[in-house]
């Protein structure tokens, strides 16, 4: 957006919403960022909420803001960060410089293309969305995959307000998590040609013998009425 090949060598601009012209445009943004890290801080100084959670587009790492958002993690207790951009259904928790700041990445909409070649029968992480249930205790974090099924379980108790913290406060309920598995069957990918990959079905024990069932009646009826008596 910035660059000089692909705007006009004359007169590009924003107007007054944003850079006036591609030399300005660099400076411009900085001074977007740097404002909206002042913003945050002082936000999070000032709160006294239970949970504290920050929406952005990138995921905190890299160029992205890793070593601003690492520090501001550990400075204030960020309990979660929900981000996306990349199109693929990600959680890490007490994970890498974020720590026990829990990071999502989560890819449903936008574009059309997503990190892996996704599984139509959607056992995968590509595509999909996250569901939040949160009470004061613990936010319990589901990952759904495109095609409805729970790709992963997670739960986070907050970090508490005290400066620096560094460890979940321990929780004193049953856990939401209790009873769900951590993680759903391994991603499967379609092989080359594949239009369709099902995933794999549960087996069964068979089920004891019984007794045989009385033979249903026939199909064939003169009329309601004797098709209620076929059944009694």
């Amino acid at each position: 957006i910035c660059s000089a090949q692909h705007n006009l060598e004359y007169g590009a601009t924003c107007g007054a919403s944003g850079p006036t012209s591609p030399e300005d445009c660099y400076e411009w943004f900085q001074k977007l960022w740097q404002s909206e890290q002042e913003w945050l801080e002082q936000a999070l100084a000032a709160s006294a909420a239970t949970w504290q959670v920050a929406v952005m587009h990138f995921p905190p790492e890299g160029l992205w803001g890793e070593d601003y958002f690492a520090r501001v993690s550990h400075d204030y207790g960020l309990d979660l960060v929900v981000s996306g951009h990349r199109h693929r259904q990600e959680v890490a928790y007490n994970h890498g410089r974020m720590g026990p700041t829990a990071v999502i990445v989560t890819g449903g909409g936008g574009g059309i293309t997503s990190e892996d070649i996704p599984d139509p029968a959607g056992v995968d992480d590509e595509y999909g969305f996250v569901d939040l249930t949160l009470t004061k205790d613990e936010i319990m974090i589901e990952m759904i995959s495109h095609m409805s099924h729970v790709r992963s379980t997670t739960c986070i108790t907050p970090r508490g307000w005290q400066k620096d913290s560094q460890t979940p406060l321990p929780i004193s309920v049953r856990s939401l998590c209790d009873g769900h598995p951590a993680r759903g069957p391994p991603p499967q990918v379609p092989p080359p040609g594949s239009t369709y990959y099902a995933p794999p079905q549960p087996t069964t024990n068979p089920p004891p013998e019984a007794s045989a069932a009385p033979a249903s009646p026939s199909s064939s009826y003169d009329s309601f009425d004797d098709m209620l008596d076929g059944y009694r």
